[in-house]
């Protein structure tokens, strides 16, 4: 994000401005419906996974196995895999980014 971000309320008074330069936030200002500047809060919330971080890897431990086809055939390496987390926390739009072998990707 670049340049001057502003919202409004339906009665057309400024909500919030915020000025971006190169996806840093430079300046940020809030108001309540009468105009008033408020405490600002942020335009955009990250998504995480339920629970956090931490909730995250243990969820990755618990659920990736290795293949045993792979371990019979000595297969190794590091699958690269891409994610979504959507707005409810959950993993989405999972893709192989890099693969290794097909029993290691899937």
């Amino acid at each position: 994000m670049h340049d001057d971000l502003k919202t409004y309320y339906p009665n057309g008074a400024l909500k919030r401005n915020d000025t971006y330069y190169i996806d840093t936030l430079r300046e940020a200002h809030c108001y309540a419906i009468d105009s008033t500047e408020i405490t600002h809060f942020p335009y955009y919330g990250r998504p995480e996974f339920k629970g956090g971080q931490r909730e995250m890897f243990q969820f990755l431990a618990d659920n990736i196995d290795y293949p045993r086809k792979a371990l019979k055939k000595d297969i190794t390496g590091t699958v690269y895999v891409g994610f979504v987390i959507n707005k409810l926390g959950d993993i989405v739009e999972v893709k192989i980014k890099r693969g290794v072998n097909e029993f290691l990707d899937k």
